[in-house]
């Protein structure tokens, strides 16, 4: 094997280009080994720009090379040159990179240098494991592939001293015709394992090769069948037959998995790796799915650590508005029973720590998730969970280098957008607040099908960065659209509302998001929602799922009360407070209770129901006359409209809703007091 190929790079300003691999990098001094994304059609005109830096390049050149023997219109090349200037002229103070001859083409306009780096470079134990081929030419056997690239996935990280690029960054490369050395270039990788499976009745055919990226040599073969019952034991022999070639001793990894790490019960695991696959796929179906598996096989600790990551995945990225908090519950469960059978495996701590970080009790988390990515350095989820915990601590410092390992063992994830997102917010808690746009557009670049409340978050971030760096019409730019996919953001209400949807913000990240607050203001967010505002929608008597919108002005069986009708009730009469303390700060009107998820819009569990009418009852006493205000952040949320409903249906005759909310009460200066969260 030849360790001394190069990869010829085009440097310029803080960028460098490998003209082979056509791979674009930052060399700011952020990590530069994952490559920042751009499309194929934008990397062949910069390819082209570069090779002829200060000159004219008509737009008929452009054209006819990039898109050739196609007829296209020539508003293809103009978006794309937006594209590349959009990421390259980031944090630019003087001019663009690419300058714009009218009429005629485009000139690169800085000087271009060419400089040649081995590969040598690469980590000594560096791979990635590609989609194993499914050869069978059923796709309802598609899964059984993904089951031996998973779990060879995850074999391999155990090798001492290797770097294993995580599994849902190789998924990137499923079904496309691959250069491993550009796989090598993009994933920063020595080898790659390339495979297929092919099922012939009860046997499972497996083949598999090791491949040089850096030579493109495939350094050994093997295939073997296996019964498809005992698909593990085919799965060990791959592992340490290629640790073997490789010459690395293989430890602490068990040759013979034990009957607990996987379902012996065939049908359960043939479930068990349906919903893995479901999972990836990111179908709804997954959770039915695991649960099917759990009832075949209920003693296996895998399937039920598998679910609970499930559940909580479920609970945490349906967003704020919509958070079941049974989903936790039985999470919680599932982890429990999981720890019992199978004590401080890799697959249970994580579960644990990343229950504790959806339960927001991040400090727990932090030392959970630290242990981990000691013991399991090659566990990307691990560093991405860490860093979040860190993130809501106020300690966006120590984050960073927590994203980058991440991004580092999984640059392809399909949650690269989330990553982005975290490392955005991370930059601007500390003031940087060019990083902090340049993230997030890289969030939003990989977000095209998220949810729009999401994206517009991301548009909130941009928007407070250039504020604060006196940005202006790039800072309306950016509110415009976030406003306009959705029109229900306040200054006094923002806060990072993806990524706690539960429990109370942490004191120590107050002060940052104030600063971030203050850059709203100056890009021209509205201060807060108008309490008076008359939507004049009709009242519904049903629980409003989605809990941000117009709300009526009135609610069937309880009494809408505004700001000074509420302050006279409260000297007068001592009414029950209760604040839902959905999207709360930590704040709220002295005297109330916070009884978080009670303003969700959608059933109650049996149990849930029960726990909260014991609530209410020892809240009033069991006096369905006790008067009783409820209220959320502010005239845009249904929580306080949802809870009022449910007083209403447990006979309450005195329900009062704060339309106004929270926000209304601070935004008229009465007094506050910190708010305490009551368990039910």
């Amino acid at each position: 094997m030849d360790a001394h190929v190069a990869s010829e790079f085009l440097t310029f300003g803080d960028w460098r280009f490998d003209r082979h691999a056509r791979l674009l990098y930052r060399l700011d001094g952020a990590d530069s080994s994952a490559p920042v994304p751009i499309g194929s059609r934008a990397q062949a005109i910069l390819m082209l720009l570069l090779q002829q830096p200060g000159a004219l390049v008509s737009k008929d050149t452009l054209l006819g090379s990039v898109w050739p023997d196609t007829v296209v219109e020539a508003n293809n090349l103009n978006v794309q040159i937006a594209a590349l200037r959009k990421v390259l002229d980031v944090g630019r103070a003087t001019g663009s990179y690419i300058q714009t001859v009218p009429g005629r083409g485009y000139r690169f306009a800085v000087p271009v240098g060419r400089t040649e780096e081995t590969a040598s470079a690469l980590p000594r134990l560096s791979l990635a494991v590609l989609p194993f081929k499914s050869l069978g030419g059923d796709a309802n056997e598609d899964y059984l592939a993904d089951a031996v690239t998973e779990d060879l996935t995850t074999n391999l990280s155990r090798l001492p001293g290797a770097l294993v690029i995580a599994r849902t960054s190789a998924d990137f490369y499923r079904g496309r015709s691959v250069d491993v050395r550009r796989v090598g270039v993009e994933l920063g990788v020595r080898y790659v394992v390339e495979g297929s499976t092919q099922r012939l009745g009860d046997i499972l055919r497996v083949n598999v090769q090791l491949v040089s990226t850096e030579t493109r040599a495939h350094l050994w073969a093997g295939r073997f069948d296996q019964d498809i019952k005992h698909l593990r034991d085919g799965q060990d022999e791959i592992v340490n037959r290629l640790g073997a070639e490789l010459g690395v001793q293989v430890i602490e990894i068990e040759s013979t998995r034990s009957a607990r790490e996987r379902p012996i019960n065939p049908d359960a695991f043939d479930f068990f790796l349906r919903a893995r696959s479901a999972f990836r796929n990111q179908s709804t179906q997954s959770i039915e799915l695991y649960e099917q598996a759990l009832q075949l096989d209920p003693s296996s600790a895998k399937i039920m650590i598998l679910l609970a990551r499930e559940l909580i995945n479920r609970f945490l990225n349906t967003g704020p508005n919509h958070a079941n908090p049974d989903l936790i519950d039985r999470a919680g469960a599932m982890i429990s029973m999981a720890a019992t059978i199978e004590p401080n495996t890799e697959h249970v701590i994580f579960a644990e720590g990343f229950l504790l970080r959806a339960q927001t009790r991040h400090p727990e988390a932090i030392t959970v998730l630290q242990r981990l990515v000691e013991r399991a350095p090659n566990n990307s989820n691990a560093f991405r969970q860490l860093a979040i915990c860190l993130i809501m601590k106020g300690r966006a410092g120590e984050a960073i280098p927590q994203i980058r390992r991440s991004i580092r063992l999984d640059p392809l994830t399909p949650n690269h957008r989330f990553t982005c997102h975290y490392m955005g917010q991370a930059q601007a808690m500390l003031g940087h607040n060019e990083e902090a746009v340049g993230w997030h557009q890289q969030a939003l670049a990989a977000a095209a099908r998220d949810t729009t409340q999401w994206r517009a978050e991301c548009y909130l971030f941009m928007a407070s960065a250039y504020g604060l760096l006196g940005r202006q019409s790039e800072a309306q730019r950016a509110l415009a659209e976030a406003n306009h996919l959705w029109p229900y953001a306040t200054v006094r209400s923002f806060r990072p509302i993806h990524t706690v949807p539960v429990g109370l913000p942490d004191r120590a990240i107050l002060p940052q998001m104030r600063r971030i607050q203050e850059g709203l203001r100056l890009a021209g967010l509205r201060d807060h929602a108008d309490e008076e505002a008359n939507s004049n929608l009709p009242e519904i008597d049903q629980l409003h799922a989605d809990l941000t919108g117009r709300t009526p002005t009135s609610i069937p069986g309880a009494t809408t009360i505004r700001t000074n009708e509420l302050a006279d009730m409260i000297a007068r009469r001592r009414p029950i407070m209760v604040d839902v303390a959905q999207g709360s700060w930590g704040q709220s009107i002295p005297g109330a209770v916070g009884l978080q998820g009670t303003g969700i819009g959608i059933r109650f569990s049996d149990a849930r129901q029960v726990r909260f009418n014991r609530r209410i009852e020892h809240l009033t006493d069991s006096d369905l006359s006790a008067p009783i205000v409820v209220f959320g952040v502010n005239s845009e949320r249904f929580t306080g409209y949802n809870l009022a409903l449910r007083l209403v249906a447990l006979g309450y005759q005195q329900v009062h809703w704060y339309r106004g909310g929270f926000e209304a009460w601070r935004v008229n200066g009465l007094p506050e007091s910190d708010l305490q969260l009551q368990e039910w």
